[in-house]
């Protein structure tokens, strides 16, 4: 693998992780506020987004992500 060269292709998109520390934890465990700030921060980059996905884990914690 050494020396090799790839070749660089179409961008077909951009993939960023956002990690939201320091916030208040009834909005860290709450689909409806990570949802509109996911979507505010695709709307902020230019991006469509196509569809979203979030899961609410039990006793607490939200995991999800905007396509």
């Amino acid at each position: 693998m050494t020396g090799e060269r790839f070749k660089v292709g179409i961008r077909l998109g951009r993939h960023i992780v956002i990690e939201l520390m320091d916030c208040p934890s009834e909005l860290l465990d709450s689909i409806d506020f990570l949802k509109r700030t996911l979507r505010e921060a695709a709307a902020a980059a230019k991006s469509t987004v196509i569809s979203d996905y979030f899961y609410k884990f039990k006793p607490q914690g939200v995991s999800g992500f905007v396509l």
